[in-house]
């Protein structure tokens, strides 16, 4: 579990932002391999945060491109 919540919080660092789909398909495969014990555990935070580095400020950036959107009309 270390080396997977690791591997996934690395994954994104470096993805910030990209909302890849491969990477996001794969950690969230890898979360519901895992049994209910495993995902108690303190490292399981490390994966959510690199599942959530993937779409960090996307909502910030469609917000604002639909108001410009809006205010053009």
């Amino acid at each position: 579990m270390e080396i997977a919540s690791l591997a996934a919080l690395s994954l994104g660092l470096v993805f910030v932002r990209f909302c890849d789909g491969d990477i996001t398909s794969k950690i969230l495969q890898t979360m519901m391999e895992r049994d209910e014990p495993q995902l108690k555990e303190t490292w399981r935070r490390f994966m959510d945060l690199g599942l959530a580095l993937l779409y960090l400020g996307k909502f910030c950036y469609t917000f604002y491109y639909s108001l410009f959107e809006l205010n053009d009309n």
